[in-house]
């Protein structure tokens, strides 16, 4: 953490505890952020977001409370890491069924690679994390994601993160929660003749009736290449993003941190861009960028 951010966030954080209950009654007689409802509960997240060196408001939005322990998310966990100025981390292999993250450390003015941090979808399948219609199925990327940095920031950077857990892994501790249903091994069912003939219909779509119909579908096909590799393609789903947000956004209470607004203006200041859409802005984050906010999104989902 540089000399500007670290005054900067000491100027945030309140000195003492009438300054602290006092903050904690301002947030929670404001109404935006619905899911602290006493002071004394705001007083605990921005305690807690002190003692990790995190900003109040900050705090407020991202440190929960869930089966008795304080976690946050895993893209909190990320910025603690880089925020710490001792430790840093790089992905070097991202894909739906693997997630490999390179552990560094400030060692003489270097960095010095202290570890590496794995998880597969077949190590959740082993915890028994992977069942119909969960987030494993549904967003794995992400979930690999917050799973390795979280294992390895544990193991490597242990004074960065003081000892906290990401939402998903509490939830995970204990088995699901009630309203979830209990984690089943999942097995594709045999396919008949009828579907296999399907799907290589499907797949493998009749020949044009003649040459120049051929001959303009090759066309079109080509010109919609060229114009899909002229535009910068985007780091993330947009048809996801959409339906995620729109579930976030039609949550109750209400939650202020993810309307069109607040996130936009998130990923500007993470790209220091100034795009005018939420589809332009992702188009500018990195690859650990992209990582980080699908996985900060997914662990807000599952919570729900």
């Amino acid at each position: 953490m540089t000399t500007k951010e670290l005054t900067i966030t000491e100027g945030a954080m309140p000195a003492t505890f009438e300054e602290l209950s006092g903050m904690a009654k301002a947030f929670v007689a404001s109404g935006m952020f619905n899911d602290v409802k006493e002071i004394s509960q705001g007083i605990v997240k921005i305690q807690a977001g002190k003692e990790l060196g995190i900003p109040p408001v900050y705090a407020m939005q991202n440190i929960n409370m869930i089966k008795g322990k304080l976690c946050t998310s895993a893209n909190t966990m990320a910025l603690l890491i880089k925020r710490s100025g001792h430790y840093n981390y790089r992905i070097t292999e991202h894909t739906d069924t693997v997630c490999t993250i390179k552990f560094l450390e400030l060692e003489a003015s270097k960095w010095v690679e202290v570890g590496q941090s794995q998880f597969t979808i077949e190590d959740a399948k082993r915890a028994k994390l992977v069942y119909p219609d969960s987030a494993w199925i549904k967003y794995p990327r992400a979930m690999l994601f917050s799973r390795a940095i979280s294992q390895g920031a544990r193991l490597y950077t242990p004074d960065a993160i003081g000892g906290v857990y990401t939402s998903e892994e509490i939830k995970a501790i204990d088995g699901p929660v009630n309203d979830e249903p209990e984690p089943v091994r999942t097995s594709r069912p045999a396919e008949t003749k009828k579907q296999a003939e399907e799907d290589s219909k499907e797949q493998f779509p009749e020949d044009p009736p003649n040459a120049e119909e051929a001959a303009k579908a090759a066309e079109e096909a080509a010109e919609q290449r060229k114009a899909e590799a002229s535009e910068p393609t985007s780091p993330i789903d947009l048809d996801w993003l959409r339906e995620s947000l729109g579930k976030l956004q039609g949550a109750k209470p209400k939650l202020e941190k993810w309307t069109n607004r607040e996130v936009l203006a998130h990923i500007n200041i993470k790209t220091g861009g100034e795009a005018d859409k939420i589809s332009d802005a992702v188009k500018l984050l990195s690859k650990e960028q992209a990582a980080e906010l699908t996985a900060e999104i997914e662990e807000t989902l599952a919570v729900l």
